[in-house]
C-alpha cells in the first residue's frame, strides 16, 4: 500500500514539474531517509524515494518527498502488514465472488442451451452418442472433484504453516525478552492474509468444479436432445469410451492422492518445529532399517520375478497370436468389425497400463511423504529402506501391466492382419469357374461383361467399403443367394478382367 502511494505521489510530482519555474530548494537529506527505514520497510519504497531525490527537484516536488518520508516514519511494519492482509483478504473475497458469478451466468446459459434444444423434440435418450456422453461426463465430474480435493489438501497446507507462524512467534516471546507483542501480531497479520488467500482458493476450486460437472452434464443432455449420429459399431464404441474414462478417473484419484501426501509432509513440517515428534532412539533406528531391508530386499526379488513373468507371457502370446483366422470366409462388414474390436482392445489395454502408473504415482508420493516425515524424528534411513521397496513394487506392477498390454494390442493387431489377409485371398481361376456355374445364367451375361461393369478401384472400394453381394445382386437382380465362401475367389476374378485391366476371360 505504502508502494503504491509513493508511486502515485511521485508521478503527481513528475507532472507538475512541467510548466513550473525551475527553483532550487533543499532537499530531503538521502540520511535522513535511511535513518527512518526500518527493516521491515519494502526496500523497493525507500529505494524509489532515494533516488527520486538525488538531483534537483523543484520546489512542489521537494515537498512531496518531504511528505513521503513523513507517512514512511508513521507507517510502522505492523501497519503495513495488517495493510497488506486486508488487500490479501479483499482481493480473495473479490475472486470467489467473481468465480461463483461467472458460474453462475455460465449455468443459466446452459440451462437455456439445453431448453432450446429439448423444444425441437429430435433427441434419443438411449442414442449411442448418449451413452458416450455418459461415460466421459463420468470422468470430466471426477476431475473437477478432484480439482477441489487438490486445492483442499494444497491450502491445509499453507494454512499450517501460517498457523504455526504464530505460534512460533509465541513461543520466541516466551524464550526471548527481545521479542515484543509486535512480533506476534506481525504474523497473525501474515497468517490471516495467507490463510483468506488459502481458504479463497479452495472457494474458487470449488465454484470452478461446480461450472466443469454443470458443463459435463449439459454435454449429456445436449446428447440426449439432438439427433442421434450413426454409429456402426456401438458397443465397441462404448467400450473404448469406457477405458478412456477409466484411465482419466484413476489419474484423477491418483493426483489427489498425490497432493494429500504433499500436504501431510508440508503440515508435518510446520507443526515439528512448535511440537518436535519424538526422536528415536540409534537402536530402535537400526532395528527398523534392518528389518526394512530385508523386506524391501524381498519386494525388490519378487517384483523382478513377476516383470520376467509377464514379459515371457507377453512374448508367448504374441507368438500364439501369429496365425490364420479360423475362417475360410471374411467379409468386409467382419473386417471392419475385427477392427473395431482391435481399438477396443488397445484402448483398454491403454488404460491399464495408465491406471497402474497412476497407482504406482500414489504409492511412490505416500513413501516419499513418510521419507520426508522420518526426518523429523530422525527415523530417515528405515522409512528410505522401506520406500525403495515400495517403489520398485509399483515399478514392477507398471511393467508387468506394459508386456500384458504390449501382448493383448499385438494379438489383436494380428487378428486384424490375419482378417485381412483371408480377406485379400482368392483365385482367379476358381472365381472364373464359379461364375460359369453360378452367376452366368442368372446375370445373363459372360464373365467378360460381368467383370467389366466397374474398373479394377471400383472392384476393391467395393470389396472394401461395401458389401460384395449387395453389388453383385445390383448387377444380377435374378441372384437370390450367394454364399459368403465364393465371394473371395469371385472378387479376384472380377479384378482381374475389370474394364481397365486389359484382360479378358475365356468365358
Amino acid at each position: 500500500m505504502t508502494k503504491v502511494l509513493t508511486s502515485s505521489i511521485l508521478a503527481t510530482t513528475l507532472l507538475f514539474s512541467y510548466g513550473c519555474e525551475k527553483k532550487s530548494e533543499p532537499l530531503v537529506e538521502k540520511q535522513e531517509i535511511q535513518q527512518v527505514t526500518k527493516k521491515d520497510t519494502p526496500k523497493e519504497v525507500v529505494k524509489e524515494v532515494i533516488e527520486a531525490s538525488s538531483h534537483d527537484k523543484p520546489s512542489t516536488e521537494a515537498k512531496v518527498l518531504k511528505e513521503t518520508v513523513a507517512i514512511i516514519k508513521t507507517s510502522s511494519p505492523l501497519e503495513i502488514a495488517k495493510s497488506e492482509a486486508k488487500e490479501k483478504i479483499i482481493h480473495s473475497v473479490k475472486a470467489v465472488e467473481i468465480a461463483r458469478s461467472h458460474t453462475v451466468e455460465s449455468m443459466k446459459a446452459k440451462v437455456k442451451e439445453i431448453e432450446a434444444l429439448r423444444e425441437k423434440g429430435i433427441g434419443s435418450k438411449s442414442a449411442v452418442s448418449v451413452a458416450v456422453a455418459e461415460t466421459t461426463a463420468m470422468s470430466d465430474i471426477a476431475k473437477s472433484v478432484a480439482s477441489v480435493e487438490i486445492a483442499k489438501a494444497t491450502s491445509a497446507g499453507k494454512i499450517a504453516h501460517s498457523v504455526a507462524s504464530v505460534e512460533s512467534a509465541k513461543q520466541n516471546q516466551l524464550t526471548n525478552s527481545n521479542n515484543t507483542d509486535q512480533q506476534i501480531e506481525l504474523a497473525k497479520a501474515k497468517a490471516s492474509g495467507d490463510i483468506a488467500e488459502a481458504v479463497a482458493a479452495v472457494e474458487i476450486a470449488k465454484a470452478e468444479a461446480v461450472e466443469s460437472i454443470a458443463n459435463a452434464v449439459t454435454t449429456v443432455e445436449i446428447a440426449k436432445a439432438v439427433k442421434p449420429t450413426y454409429v456402426p459399431y456401438p458397443m465397441q464404441t462404448i467400450k473404448v469410451a469406457k477405458a478412456v474414462s477409466a484411465a482419466e478417473i484413476a489419474k484423477a484419484v491418483s493426483s489427489v492422492e498425490v497432493a494429500r501426501a504433499v500436504s501431510a509432509t508440508e503440515i508435518a513440517k510446520a507443526v515439528s518445529p512448535i511440537e518436535p515428534i519424538k526422536a528415536m532412539t540409534s537402536e530402535d533406528v537400526a532395528e527398523i532399517t534392518k528389518r526394512a531391508q530385508v523386506n524391501t530386499t524381498q519386494k525388490i526379488v519378487k517384483s523382478a520375478k513377476n516383470t520376467t513373468q509377464a514379459k515371457v507371457d507377453a512374448a508367448i502370446q504374441i507368438t500364439k497370436s501369429v496365425k490364420t483366422v479360423d475362417t475360410t470366409t471374411v467379409t468386409a462388414k467382419s473386417l471392419e468389425e475385427a477392427k473395431a474390436n482391435a481399438a477396443v482392445v488397445v484402448a483398454q489395454s491403454v488404460a491399464s497400463v495408465e491406471i497402474a502408473k497412476s497407482a504406482a504415482a500414489t504409492k511412490t508420493a505416500k513413501s516419499v511423504a513418510k521419507v520426508e516425515i522420518a526426518k523429523l524424528s530422525g527415523s530417515e534411513k528405515a522409512a528410505k529402506a522401506l520406500s525403495v521397496g515400495t517403489v520398485a513394487e509399483a515399478k514392477s506392477e507398471v511393467e508387468a501391466t506394459k508386456a500384458a498390454a504390449i501382448a493383448n494390442i499385438a494379438t489383436a493387431a494380428a487378428s486384424v492382419e490375419s482378417a485381412k489377409r483371408v480377406f485379400e485371398k482368392g483365385d482367379v481361376a476358381k472365381g472364373q469357374k464359379i461364375y460359369l456355374k453360378k452367376l452366368k445364367k442368372a446375370c445373363g451375361m459372360n464373365g467378360a461383361k460381368f467383370a467389366a461393369q466397374h474398373t479394377q478401384a471400383e472392384w476393391k472400394d467395393i470389396r472394401e467399403s461395401r458389401d460384395f453381394v449387395q453389388e453383385i445382386q445390383k448387377i444380377c437382380p435374378n441372384v437370390k443367394s450367394f454364399k459368403d465362401k465364393w465371394i473371395n475367389d469371385t472378387y479376384q476374378f472380377s479384378y482381374e478382367y475389370a474394364k481397365d485391366s486389359g484382360n479378358v476371360p475365356s468365358c
